[in-house]
């Protein structure tokens, strides 16, 4: 990644925090997919939102540009992904979204927020079209210790004989 260079943080407007991002590393803030684009990015690394996959993903990647998706839950709309989809093989471009870590930083930021008792993870996760909420819910998960589970059940299962 030495070769790596940032050509540009977007943001939606002048109060968009990336722009004090941009102004510690002195590098330039464009506002929309359109000056991104004009930045001749050959990745963009989308980390704001659903809503900016469904807004600029799709522009991006009918440009030629790569796209790495951090909020992978917007492709859980199957329109949206096969519209993503298409753009990327028609123009070329990569369309990426990583798994594991990225993921498990969701899945952390809604167990900070909902709330984590013992070995009980409580996860609240609300979704939304646009500025509109759509539903809301909880899911709770226990943590589990895979390798103190197997030595019980084979304990369990030499006792049965």
């Amino acid at each position: 990644m030495d070769n790596a260079k940032v050509v540009a943080i977007a943001g939606r407007s002048e109060a968009s925090r990336g722009k004090a991002l941009a102004r510690e590393f002195a590098v330039p803030f464009v506002i929309g997919v359109n000056k991104l684009i004009e930045a001749r990015p050959e990745v963009v690394i989308e980390a704001a939102s659903h809503e900016a996959v469904r807004e600029h993903a799709e522009a991006l990647l009918s440009n030629g540009v790569a796209v790495i998706v951090l909020s992978g839950g917007a492709l859980c709309d199957d329109d949206l992904r096969a519209r993503l989809e298409r753009a990327a093989a028609k123009h070329r471009a990569l369309l990426y979204v990583p798994s594991g870590g990225i993921g498990g930083l969701d899945a952390l930021k809604a167990a900070c927020a909902a709330g984590v008792d013992g070995r009980r993870v409580t996860f609240e996760a609300a979704v939304s079209e646009g500025a509109d909420a759509v539903a809301r819910g909880t899911h709770e998960r226990f943590i589990v210790d895979v390798q103190k589970m197997r030595e019980r059940l084979l304990k369990k299962k030499a006792q049965r004989g």
